[in-house]
């Protein structure tokens, strides 16, 4: 694969004016999901929104850049101190899995414990990075001499801050989902090969995979394909860079960072793909066993916005109704709470 001829091409040029005016707010992305954990509901009309709400860690993404910029440092610190670059390479890897007791902390630290010294753990990151920022990026060591994963994405982005993004489960989500989007505009009846970004099962019961079987938009999942993920990454890094070149001195984003940042917010769950399309039926049993009854009313009594013109669209998208349908149950749900 090569940086020049994948650029290129011409539905990777299709995508990439696409995702400029996603990115430059010219056109919505309109997605919406609960956040279970803190029980509250996130809508996005825009890609910006996305980055307006990010959290993590219970922090908001001016703390969390507060951490990055941090981290950032420490590998540039340590361009001559292989302890320095080992320590900003746990510290990444416990900021990223947001505490040391969860297993994505424990098995790649003890990955790195295994390389036996800090000089040969710098040696393995940076010749892995030197492959991942080529112009002819070679993937096939991936998974065996070099490591790729959720968490190994994060020490690559920190190390080479304004070309390499974060790629986990949610930020793949989320660009899948505009691959989607833009299928549609342009009428395809496929997802294009240099398109079918690989993503990921989330951790809970979030469905994290926006393909659309009945219009044949399907994205297969890395799973423990390492070279899969560095491969999306790699493409990824490459397209978000450069949509982002196309409108930087217009966007709301001042960098590829809030735009990843922003990704992972939309990312976080796509119910009405997990209905629809029965894509996760394993983690979403309980979704499939509801009534679109049932999934209404939780979505009436969960939103802090009971306004039809706010609900109805939210029933369209989360359960897949009509329009007819959606004002119909509305207007049902509705005057049962007033009688209750």
């Amino acid at each position: 694969m090569n940086r020049t001829s994948y650029l290129n091409s011409p539905v990777v040029k299709g995508f990439i004016i696409f995702l400029s005016k996603v990115i430059n707010g010219d056109s919505e992305i309109n997605h919406t999901y609960i956040d279970r954990k803190k029980n509250k509901e996130f809508v996005f009309s825009t890609l910006y929104e996305g980055f307006e709400k990010y959290h993590w860690n219970n922090e908001s993404y001016n703390a969390n850049s507060d951490k990055i910029d941090l981290l950032v440092d420490g590998f540039t610190d340590s361009n001559t101190n292989s302890d320095l670059f080992y320590k900003a390479c746990l510290d990444t890897l416990e900021w990223g899995a947001g505490n040391k007791g969860l297993s994505l902390y424990t098995n790649n630290s003890q990955w790195l414990d295994k390389l036996g010294t800090s000089q040969n753990v710098k040696a393995n990151l940076d010749e892995a990075l030197e492959l991942l920022d080529s112009e002819s990026p070679c993937f096939t060591k991936f998974g065996d001499k070099y490591r790729m994963n959720a968490g190994f994405t994060k020490i690559y982005a920190f190390m080479s801050p304004k070309t390499f993004i974060i790629y986990d489960s949610r930020v793949a989500a989320a660009l899948a989902f505009l691959v989607t989007k833009y299928c549609e505009q342009e009428g395809l009846s496929n997802v294009p090969p240099e398109l079918s970004f690989t993503i990921a099962d989330a951790q809970g019961e979030s469905c994290r995979n926006p393909s659309i079987k009945e219009k044949g938009y399907l994205f297969s999942k890395w799973g423990s394909n390492q070279k899969k993920h560095a491969i999306s990454n790699v493409q990824a890094n490459w397209i978000l860079y450069s949509a982002f070149k196309k409108v930087e001195h217009s966007t709301y984003f001042d960098d590829i960072r809030q735009i990843e940042a922003a990704l992972f917010m939309i990312g976080y769950d796509f119910p009405q793909y997990a209905i629809s399309s029965n894509i996760n039926p394993k983690k979403n049993n309980k979704i499939k066993k509801q009534t679109k009854k049932d999934q209404a009313v939780a979505l009436y009594e969960q939103s802090e916005n009971k306004s039809r013109k706010y609900i109805l669209p939210l029933f369209q998208n989360n359960i897949g109704l009509t329009k007819a349908g959606a004002s119909t149950y509305y207007q049902n749900i509705k005057m049962s709470k007033e009688k209750a």
